[in-house]
């Protein structure tokens, strides 16, 4: 035997035993069930480093799950953006000695609105703008004391785009955290998010988990009052004695709340007072009957973005009651610090969503720890600290489209893709075996070889097999042979010319290479293109397509051949039969 063949044998020998291996996870993976049936020295025993653990995964289209569309406002992003670049206009003024009437946001006409005492001021106050806001442009009152500044429009682009990119990640973080295997989140246009989930799932649990901001705020209670809702239901009219205040979240236009205050409160009718706003109890968390309601400070020094930790927990003089326990960060722990320490023996709001889930009376200065009781249920406490570790989003996001698909249709999917594979290769085997004889079965050995490469590659990856990644693998069954067809028609001609078979072999697989190539190459760039820009299940095909073609190839021009270099190597007069009788053309020549 040759010393090459011995190495290309060896070769493809290592390539067989540790494709099978890599199946070995995907074989013994129970997918109804969602649990591995690997032997313990597999998963545990000292070669648990080196033997493949990963198994194929099933998408959404095949096992089940829930696919979710969210919609994101995108457009509350630029209204924060401007409400933050607000307030740092206002610091800047107040360094420079700018004095000014008036400077607020106009969340509707997503604006800063300016107005100065006299056009002295207000030329200094434009250039401090002008210099340091490269974002903003002033879209009117050039030469007037009143002027409006609006983001440009390139950079209205980019904090949408990093609002939609900041949910997606934070979404990661929060489905990563509850354990969900293979999630596939994917931005979807300008302003959606869609989320798949395969595997059975609890579909309200997702959803509150997914539509949750996870905006957690300290504020201290400048009075508790009731809902408007609440007293005329049970009033009937405005009662003796309150004030009717009302709070618009500026951010949010269809965001309101209205309540009413005893007099003694220090709010009278309307809207509320400057730096104060409202929020709704979560629960009556008050011996009063309705729905309490809180008079907040708005100038809120520590917020969400301060915490380092949270975790789930039990409340001690609650069994029943689970509580989540967090930690701050350094930054987080001074303010927090100097917050409970200045008001020792005030109300603490703790606002969750816009809701106080709970507002304890301050004992003493708190620094870096503290604790969310709200008669939580040991799930709720486990998801709301799962929220809070992942992040808060800057934007609200609503639920456009739900679907969950049923593991009964994931199965008759998959019924139906198996039975299309196996008559796909039965005709195929059959063909080349009639047509080309005992060349036919060498090519059905390696299309066999191809299959197992493909489906240990998508398991040794922990890639995720779809429906239309069965039709790449079906798709992939009739192009594998395309190789060896355009092998075996350049031998027959060689073989036509008086050539020996060997001598025909060899040639047949050197010229029919280039061309085997070519038709290869064209067709992976399609897959490489729809890999890049498809999404869901064309990338899914697009998989498959592609470790077909490079499986394919390798099968078809190396396995193959070395079958062939080893029927030579043992058998010196062995006869090429590939298909029909073949004379020379000589001998044709003569005959005619």
């Amino acid at each position: 035997m040759e010393k090459s063949l011995k190495y290309r044998l060896a070769l493809v020998t290592v390539i067989l035993v540790v494709a099978f291996t890599s199946l070995v996870p995907s074989v013994k993976y129970d997918y109804g069930n969602n649990k591995s049936e690997l032997p313990e020295w597999w998963t545990d025993g000292f070669l648990s480093g080196v033997l493949p653990q990963k198994h194929l995964t099933l998408g959404l289209d095949l096992q089940g799950g829930m696919d979710v569309v969210l919609g994101v406002n995108a457009e509350q992003a630029v209204v924060n953006e401007l409400k933050y670049i607000t307030e740092v206009i206002g610091d800047y003024f107040k360094d420079r000695d700018v004095k000014y009437t008036s400077l607020e946001l106009d969340a509707k006409a997503q604006a800063i609105k300016v107005v100065f005492p006299d056009r002295e001021v207000m030329e200094k106050g434009a250039r401090v703008i002008s210099k340091n806001f490269a974002s903003l442009v002033i879209k009117e009152g050039e030469d007037t004391l009143k002027q409006t500044y609006t983001l440009r429009e390139s950079e209205k682009r980019h904090v949408l785009s990093k609002s939609i990119d900041q949910v997606r990640e934070i979404l990661a973080r929060r489905i990563d955290n509850l354990g969900l295997t293979e999630p596939e989140i994917a931005v979807q246009g300008d302003n959606q998010i869609r989320v798949q989930l395969p595997g059975r799932q609890d579909p309200e649990r997702i959803k509150k988990i997914l539509r949750e901001s996870g905006k957690l705020e300290f504020m201290i209670v400048s009075g508790v009052g009731r809902t408007r809702e609440s007293v005329e239901q049970q009033t009937g009219a405005k009662p003796q004695g309150m004030n009717l205040v009302t709070w618009q979240d500026p951010t949010r236009p269809d965001f309101k709340v209205e309540c009413y205050f005893t007099m003694d409160v220090g709010v009278s009718e309307g809207p509320v007072p400057p730096r104060r706003r409202l929020a709704e109890g979560k629960e009556s968390m008050e011996d009063q009957a309705g729905a309490t309601c809180y008079l907040l400070t708005e100038e809120m020094m520590v917020s969400g973005k301060d915490l380092k930790d949270a975790r789930p927990g039990y409340d001690p003089n609650n069994t029943y009651a689970s509580v989540v326990n967090f930690q701050l960060n350094m930054k987080g722990a001074q303010r927090f610090g100097k917050l409970t320490g200045e008001n020792v023996q005030e109300r603490l709001a703790i606002v969750l969503e816009d809701k106080v889930v709970t507002a304890p009376v301050i004992q003493s200065k708190i620094f870096n720890r503290g604790q969310i009781t709200g008669g939580f249920t040991q799930e709720e406490a486990t998801d709301l600290a799962n929220v809070l570790r992942s992040g808060a989003m800057d934007v609200s996001i609503i639920i456009e489209e739900e679907r969950t698909v049923g593991a009964t249709l994931g199965a008759d999917s998959i019924h139906k893709g198996q039975v299309a594979i196996f008559w796909g290769f039965i005709v195929v085997i059959l063909f080349m075996g009639v047509y080309y004889s005992i060349g036919g079965l060498i090519a059905d050995f390696a299309l066999l070889m191809n299959l197992v490469l493909i489906m240990s590659a998508l398991s040794f990856f922990g890639a995720t097999l779809t429906l239309p990644g069965i039709a790449g693998l079906v798709l992939t069954v009739g192009m594998a042979v395309d190789a060896n067809v355009l092998i075996f028609e350049r031998v027959r001609e060689e073989l036509r010319t008086g050539k020996t078979p060997r001598a025909s072999i060899e040639a047949g697989y050197a010229k029919a290479l280039w061309t085997i190539l070519d038709a290869n190459i064209t067709t992976m760039i399609a897959a490489l293109v729809l890999l890049q820009w498809g999404t869901g299940p064309i990338k899914g095909f697009a998989v498959t397509l592609a470790l077909g073609i490079v499986s394919s190839l390798f099968t078809a021009i190396v396995v193959t051949r070395v079958v062939y270099d080893l029927i030579f190597s043992t058998q010196k007069d062995a006869k090429l039969r590939i298909g029909i009788s073949l004379e020379p053309a000589a001998d044709l020549e003569g005959k005619r």
